[in-house]
Order: C-alpha cells, then structure tokens, then sequence
C-alpha cells in the first residue's frame, strides 16, 4: 500500500514538474518559448511570403530574416520571424524563439 501511495506521489510530482517547465529557469514554455537552430538567414520576398502569421507583414524591402526550425526530429516546424540588420545570427545557432511574440528577441542558448 506505501508503494501505491509513493508511486502517485511520484506521478504527480512528474506532471507538475511539466506543467511549469522552463528553460534555464527563464523561459517558459507557457510563455511561448521554444528551442530553435536557425537554418537560413537571408532578405526578399521568399522570406516575407513565409513570414510567422503573427508578425507584421509590412516590413522594409531590406528587412533581415532568420528561418528557424523547432521540435524535435519527425515532428518538427519552421517559424520565419524578423531579425535586425546588426544581429550576429549565422546558420545552425541553436536559440530560444518566443513563438506567441513575434516582437520578442531571439534569445541565444548557451549549450
């Protein structure tokens, strides 16, 4: 009976633990923060057409984008969000990407 009592206890710790996960201690996946590696970075039109849904469409002709591959292997997505023209991004960094925010800096991740 002590061992059924443990083993919820266990579960429920388990789900708990899920429900507030976090990133560093800093970015929630709550708050829409995701791990992400950049893929492409590059300016145009084949970069505005694919654009996140919630980023502003009118942006300058000039305007830097980063394409940014999320989840993990088989079940992955891609976001393409704005970047400023000074941002040291390359391809293959690995980042934190708020993908509720569009506004929200990329942030990048220390592993």
């Amino acid at each position: 009976m002590k061992l059924i009592g443990l083993l919820v206890s266990i579960a429920g710790l388990s789900l708990t633990g899920c429900a507030n996960s976090s990133y560093e201690g800093r970015y929630a996946w709550g708050d829409g923060w995701r791990l992400g590696r950049i893929t492409a970075i590059g300016v145009g039109s084949d970069f505005q057409e694919k654009l996140a849904k919630n980023c502003n469409a009118t942006l300058p002709a000039d305007q830097r984008f980063a394409k940014v591959r999320l989840g993990g292997s088989g079940h992955g997505f891609w976001r393409t969000v704005p970047i400023q023209s000074d941002a040291p991004w390359r391809e293959n960094d690995g980042l934190y990407i708020n993908v509720l925010d569009c506004d929200a800096p990329l942030i990048p991740r220390l592993n």
